[in-house]
């Protein structure tokens, strides 16, 4: 069985794959993490989001994707249970079963269950397939000024990168969080963070047709004296 935040999953879901060739990128990985909680993964294979929910669990892998429908339930309102306490929308995933189930839960403060709702139910959520070695696109080292140079990128994934801080910013309760994009060599995938530590993205560059300097030419060009 797997559990985890049902609008986090959804977050990350919104870079998965819509691609037929390969099935297995029309999901998002999930894994249990070394220490607690579980990893999220999904790509297109020109972008990537990582995240860590902490809170959830895992025995096992396996990729996942929803339907429409169940998927925007991950992140719609949550339920009014009686107790009137800390809700979370969860989604727990029978991987054997192939289906998933979205719920929201009451909690105490010291964590103990005090109300469950069922939210809805989906069948056939679970793909087969192995999904690709996401921790190879992660640059090693990004940052170095002294090796950094031009990047370009679609303008299209950018404006999503946004509309994603705006759902990470919304999810963690931060408020307005800046975007942060971490070079490396102008040629090798990009890092892209918000202010929480446990969601990240990856995004690959584009081809760069553009010659020439960072800063165009006219923009450093002496200002020319007006004739006395």
């Amino acid at each position: 069985m797997i559990t985890v935040s049902a609008n986090l999953f959804r977050i990350v879901s919104k870079v998965q794959s819509t691609e037929e060739t390969r099935y297995y990128l029309n999901g998002v990985h999930i894994e249990p993490h070394p220490d607690a909680g579980v990893i999220l993964v999904a790509t297109d294979g020109y972008r990537m989001i990582v995240a860590h929910d902490p809170l959830g669990c895992a025995d096992e892998t396996a990729i996942v994707k929803l339907p429409r429908y169940a998927s925007q339930l991950c992140g719609g309102k949550l339920g009014i249970l009686k107790t009137k306490v800390a809700t979370r929308r969860l989604l727990h995933i029978d991987a054997d079963a192939r289906s998933a189930m979205i719920e929201d839960i009451a909690e105490s403060p010291d964590g103990s269950l005090l109300e469950q709702a069922p939210v809805a139910t989906a069948f056939n959520v679970v793909l087969d397939g192995t999904f690709p070695d996401w921790r190879r696109v992660v640059p090693k080292e990004v940052g170095k000024p002294e090796s950094s140079r031009p990047t370009a990128f679609n303008p299209v994934y950018l404006k999503l990168w946004g509309e994603i801080g705006a759902d990470v910013a919304k999810h963690y309760q931060t408020g307005s969080t800046p975007l942060r994009i971490a070079l490396s060599d102008g040629e090798s995938p990009v890092v892209v963070r918000w202010a929480p530590e446990t969601i990240m993205g990856v995004q690959m560059p584009m081809r760069d047709d553009i010659k020439g300097p960072a800063i165009p030419a006219f923009v450093t060009a002496p200002m020319k004296m007006a004739a006395e």
